[in-house]
């Protein structure tokens, strides 16, 4: 294949002359990239024009109606004798590209999604973009059959592209094609994802810190073997105990708990800024009535519903009471698309004869990653059988994709920037265990603030949702500014949802995302002001020594 083509242009003036590159977005101007190991199987190219998807990410929904144009490079390729053909995505700007590549995450069990809204959302804000799908199926993010070629036997090569290996190739072949395209080399690379995506990046700090000047990590699925086999405890409880509560009464609990803890941090809007002040005891509401609403009858909180709530807020353990993991934070749904407590009920007033929904990525992990067996029984699991399954996930995953080592000295060296954030409200992962890497971190290096910093989002569910939480839309910004500028950010932006992306219309519905170990604290005022707002010590009352004050720096 050719490379591109540039196109001398004189001027009429005869003075002087200007080499203009001429982006050609067909297969015949790109060539295969140099990716070691990897061996190319096609290559394709073509323009497009007003390419339009419905966004529901706070990112997404910046996209215009009016679509977005792009040159669409997509590339196919194996590691010979892996049977592994895994397709790269290179989204690449018409025209105001800002000079910079970013790689795009993915989530769940998808490496990355092709064609899909992460990646636009990141090619309009003007970066170069890619993305993988690592080898398998990029569009099911719940199921994994893919990780087994048979029963008791891996398929290897997926399961270490999907651990670390297809992003780096992503990256070699994103910024190859970046550079043929335009003529030069992009000034700066990042890689933005969130779940999956935040593991993704994370990894690549660890084991290719070469690749990125900056990461940015949201609700990283760090420590994957023991986060995802505690994603099924809140339903191994239930199946344990032969009780299941209604969806009413799991969110009237935590309604309660959010309640008996909103106004710690001085203000009552509907979030726990700081879970660990708040020392909510399921039991002190049982016997409480409440209206489930839609014609259903009014039910009292049962003394099973406190202790199976308060057995997934202390996080899950063994036969002998020790803990296998960490915990949630209080304020954290029970219910929704992507919880872990969900139960269904068959009576009309969906309050009765009710049995549990696993979430099926945990359900996935233990039948094929962990005991490598689909017909596993993970509903007839004891608290034997559970300390084993963490045993098995630990000892055969964890050194594949764990993405937990807390020595980032090779990262530090090479002056890159790491960026995590975590919303206290996710369902999905818990975001003690960000603290917990954060903190192992730190224990290792105590200098570690100098290139990783994480930050917490009071009332941000996974990755994004929860209306009336405040998101940090724009932290892949505030992270460019530290790589380019030097300005290491001590608050992140957050901005209020649904409405995040109304920033002009409503610039004040905003608050500091702050840099953990600090808390958010009101200091008194308009309570929809920025600066009625600053990041303080655990147990101090007010007037934070920063962040409220920093917003047009942060901006």
């Amino acid at each position: 294949m050719a490379p591109r083509r540039l196109v001398q242009l004189a001027l009429c003036c005869g003075l002087c002359s200007v080499v203009q590159a001429v982006e050609d977005c067909s297969p015949g101007a790109f060539k295969y990239p140099d990716v070691f190991g990897a061996e190319f199987v096609s290559l394709n190219a073509a323009p497009v024009r007003n390419w339009k998807i419905n966004g529901t990410t706070p990112e997404g929904a910046l996209i215009p109606s009016s679509g977005l144009s792009f040159c669409n490079v997509t590339l196919l390729y194996h590691h010979p004798g892996q049977n592994d053909n895994t397709n790269v995505q290179v989204w690449l700007p018409l025209q105001d590209w800002n000079e910079r590549f970013v790689g795009v995450g993915g989530g769940g069990f998808a490496a990355g999604k092709l064609n899909g809204e992460n990646l636009a959302a990141t090619l309009n804000l003007g970066y170069a973009a890619s993305v993988t799908d690592a080898g398998h199926d990029s569009q099911t993010w719940s199921r994994a059959p893919w990780v087994l070629n048979s029963q008791g036997n891996y398929n290897f090569p997926l399961l270490y592209n999907f651990a670390t290996l297809s992003i780096h190739d992503m990256t070699l072949i994103g910024k190859a094609i970046t550079q043929q395209y335009y003529g030069r080399a992009p000034k700066y690379s990042y890689f933005n994802g969130c779940s999956t995506g935040g593991r993704q990046g994370v990894a690549s700090a660890q084991r290719y810190p070469e690749d990125y000047d900056g990461i940015l990590a949201g609700a990283p699925a760090i420590s994957l073997p023991d986060l995802t086999v505690s994603t099924y405890w809140p339903q191994s409880v239930m199946d344990r105990l032969g009780y299941y509560p209604s969806k009413c009464e799991l969110d009237a609990i935590n309604r309660l708990s959010v309640e008996a803890c909103d106004a710690l941090d001085g203000v009552t809007d509907g979030f726990i800024a700081d879970p660990d002040a708040c020392d909510f005891d399921p039991q002190t509401v049982v016997g409480r009535t409440v209206d489930c609403g839609g014609g259903a009858s009014t039910i009292k909180i049962s003394a099973q519903t406190a202790s199976i709530v308060r057995a997934i807020r202390e996080g899950p353990t063994g036969a002998d009471g020790k803990p296998l993991w960490v915990g949630t934070a209080h304020g954290t749904p029970f219910t929704g698309a992507l919880a872990l407590a969900n139960t269904r009920c068959d009576d009309a007033a969906m309050v009765a004869n009710c049995t549990g929904v696993p979430f099926p990525m945990a359900v996935d992990w233990l039948k094929n990653f962990t005991r490598r067996d689909p017909a596993y029984d993970v509903r007839a699991m004891t608290l034997v059988d559970l300390e084993e399954n963490y045993r098995l996930s630990r000892a055969q995953l964890g050194p594949v994709i764990a993405a937990d080592d807390p020595d980032l000295s090779r990262f530090r060296s090479l002056n890159r920037k790491l960026l995590t954030w975590h919303g206290l409200a996710d369902e999905c992962i818990t975001m003690r265990g960000s603290r917990l890497y954060y903190d192992r971190v730190l224990g290792v290096d105590g200098n570690a603030s100098d290139y990783f910093r994480h930050f917490e989002a009071p009332g941000v569910n996974h990755c994004g949702a929860a209306a009336g939480a405040y998101y940090p839309l724009r932290a892949l910004e505030q992270l460019t500014r530290w790589v380019e500028g030097g300005i290491a950010p001590d608050v992140l932006v957050g901005y209020r949802l649904p409405n995040a992306t109304r920033i002009a219309a409503d610039p004040e519905a905003s608050r500091p995302v702050c840099r953990y170990p600090m808390v958010l604290k009101y200091n008194g005022g308009d309570a929809k002001s920025y600066g009625s707002f600053a990041c303080g010590e655990r147990g101090e009352k007010g007037a934070g020594a920063q962040g409220g004050k920093r917003r047009r720096d942060e901006l």
